[in-house]
């Protein structure tokens, strides 16, 4: 009998248990399980995000790409013809002598020096876009990955 009253105390006591135990518990695991779905969403945006500016980098290293091999391309065109456009004979002796003179070829030559200098710096951007950048960006976003699916796994442990 003395078992007897002692499983009553002690269902007397589990609501009381109950109470003051399992419904802070439950509140507390309601809320982690809130907080890693929002981890959740904002690691996918942020890989999604990550995604999209590796993607935009490819792109815009074939855009430099072609920008250069254009400019490249205008700047010998515009080089050959320069031996008709650049004056008279005597006019390239002195400009050959003294480069700094301000002249229409020394104008000429420089525009088309700048023009090549353009084409190499967009060449370079777009190796770098391409290559590095592009590169780096995925693995951010493949690591970022990982990270969303441990999130996720953890929310099914038991607190």
């Amino acid at each position: 009998m003395a078992s007897h009253g002692k499983l009553r105390r002690e269902r007397g006591l589990q609501p009381e248990y109950d109470a003051q135990v399992k419904g802070p518990l439950a509140e507390m695991r309601w809320q982690l399980s809130e907080q890693l779905h929002c981890l959740e969403l904002q690691g996918e945006l942020r890989r999604d995000l990550l995604q999209e500016l590796a993607e935009f980098m490819r792109r815009r290293a074939e855009v430099e790409l072609e920008y250069s091999r254009g400019l490249d391309k205008l700047a010998e065109r515009f080089t050959s013809r320069s031996g008709r456009l650049g004056g008279s004979s005597q006019e390239q002796q002195s400009f050959r002598k003294e480069p700094t003179l301000l002249s229409p070829l020394h104008c000429w030559a420089v525009l088309l020096e700048h023009t090549r200098q353009q084409s190499r710096e967009s060449a370079a951007l777009s190796e770098v876009l391409a290559g590095p950048l592009a590169q780096r960006l995925s693995h951010i976003s493949e690591d970022v990955g990982r990270i969303v699916k441990k999130v996720g796994s953890v929310e099914g442990l038991r607190i």
